[in-house]
């Protein structure tokens, strides 16, 4: 008897200290880091220009549909393609080259055009929307208003043109939703396209 109450005891102690009481946990969720898709400029798109202490060089400007820009005394330059930290350095050393001194030059985007994303189907505001820098899926239904009454979140597809040629994802968002798979990243101009549900 002693020995069994003993046995408890020191069962007991090893749950307080934390050593023998704890449920070894399965297989940790893995998840993937999604791919990031760094900004950049395109037709359409409106920024704003500033070089410090300069103000007949700075201004607002609209990317040309060629995608290019044409600046105070540097003149037409390509943009398309860009981030906003590549165009200052660029617009940066084009002014140092011939016309400033330590230029500092800061870009910031008023407008995405040429950068959109569209959600169809069954969510609560179907429409294009401007895409942002690493958006997902499930950020893409949360502009949209969220899912309709009637979707089946687990058969959501999405359309993305490369090179002329569509690629179609199966997303389940649902398992998304419950932490069972990663959160799918878009690009500009993928469709997401959340279907009816069938019962």
């Amino acid at each position: 008897m002693c020995v069994f109450l003993r046995a408890i005891v020191l069962s007991f102690l090893a749950c307080i200290l934390g050593t023998s009481c704890v449920k070894q946990a399965g297989p940790a969720l893995r998840f993937e880091q999604p791919t990031l898709v760094k900004a950049t400029l395109g037709a359409g798109d409106v920024i704003d220009l500033r070089v410090f202490g300069e103000e007949d060089l700075s201004g607002e400007y609209q990317v040309s549909p060629e995608g290019t820009l044409r600046l105070p005394l540097i003149g037409r330059i390509i943009v398309e393609g860009l981030s906003m930290n590549e165009l200052a350095v660029k617009v940066t050393d084009l002014y140092n080259a011939k016309y400033l001194k330590n230029a500092q030059v800061s870009v910031f985007v008023k407008a995405y055009n040429s950068r959109r994303i569209y959600v169809l189907g069954q969510v609560r505001t179907a429409g294009p929307f401007d895409y942002d820098e690493n958006m997902t899926v499930i950020a893409a239904i949360a502009l949209a208003g969220g899912l309709g009454d009637s979707a089946d979140a687990s058969r959501t597809i999405v359309t993305r043109t490369v090179d002329n040629e569509k690629t179609r994802f199966k997303i389940d968002v649902n398992k998304i939703g419950r932490g069972r798979e990663s959160d799918f990243m878009l690009r500009p101009g993928d469709i997401v396209f959340v279907p009816r549900s069938m019962f």
